[in-house]
C-alpha cells in the first residue's frame, strides 16, 4: 500500500513516498519469487486528511514510479471517504483511458454516504472490481467520522437489483454480516443489516394470485 501524498505517507507509513517506494522494490521481487502476485495499493487517491483534493498529476507520478516496479494491478482508495461520483467518473475514466493493460479494483470508504453513488460511476467509466468489508467494518484513523468500507452486502444488493449477476449468495452474506453484529461491540453500518431483504409487494386487492 501506497498513500499518494507526501502527509498521508508519513502521517500512515512513518516515511515519504520515496523511500516507501525504495521498500517495494525490494518486495516486489520477493513475492514474485515465492509465487505470490503483487497488487498495489494506493491510499488516499480522492483526497487526502491533510492535503485536501488530489491532483490527477500527482496520482499519475505516484502510480508511474509503482509501475516502474512492474505491478499492473492497483487498488484506488477512496481513504478518507471523501469522493463524489463525478470525481470518481473522471478519475478512473483516465486511468483506464492511460493504462488500458492496468487490472484497476475501487477500495470505497462510507464516511459520507456515497460508496453506492460512487461505484455506479466507476462502472459507468468502466471499471468492473469493487472492494468491500461484510457488514461495513474497516476506517482509517485519520478521517474524522469515520465508517469503515462500504458493505458488502449493501453492494451486492444494489448490483443484483440493477440486474448484475456478482455470483454471490447474499442470503448466505447477509448472515455472515448478522454474525458479525453479534460480535461487534456497536452498530455496523449496513443498511441491508437494517433493512433486510426487499419484501415482495403483493397483489393489489381483488388480483390475488389462485392455484
Amino acid at each position: 500500500m501506497m498513500s499518494v501524498t507526501e502527509s498521508h505517507s508519513c502521517a500512515n507509513g512513518n516515511r515519504p513516498i520515496e523511500e516507501a517506494m525504495r521498500d517495494v522494490d525490494q518486495m516486489v521481487p520477493l513475492a514474485r519469487q515465492a509465487g505470490v502476485e503483487v497488487e498495489g495499493g494506493l491510499a488516499c487517491v480522492f483526497g487526502c486528511p491533510f492535503e485536501g483534493k488530489v491532483p490527477l498529476r500527482q496520482l499519475d507520478a505516484v502510480l508511474t514510479r509503482y509501475m516502474a516496479a512492474g505491478i499492473r494491478a492497483f487498488n484506488l482508495g477512496d481513504t478518507i471517504g471523501v469522493a463524489n461520483p463525478r470525481q470518481v467518473y473522471d478519475v478512473c475514466a483516465h486511468l483506464l483511458d492511460t493504462h488500458p493493460d492496468v487490472q484497476w479494483t475501487l477500495h470505497l470508504h462510507n464516511t459520507r454516504g456515497m460508496a453506492l453513488a460512487n461505484v455506479v460511476a466507476a462502472m459507468q467509466a468502466g471499471l468492473t472490481r469493487f472492494d468491500g468489508a461484510a457488514g461495513g467494518m474497516g476506517g482509517c484513523p485519520y478521517a474524522p467520522g469515520a465508517t469503515g468500507n462500504v458493505a458488502t452486502e449493501d453492494l451486492v444488493h444494489m448490483l443484483h437489483e440493477m440486474g448484475v449477476d456478482t455470483g454471490i449468495d447474499l442470503e448466505a452474506l447477509l448472515a455472515v454480516a448478522r454474525r458479525l453484529q453479534e460480535i461487534i461491540p456497536h452498530r455496523l453500518e449496513s443498511a441491508m443489516l437494517r433493512a433486510g431483504m426487499r419484501c415482495a409487494v403483493p397483489p393489489p386487492a381483488g388480483q390475488e394470485k389462485i392455484g
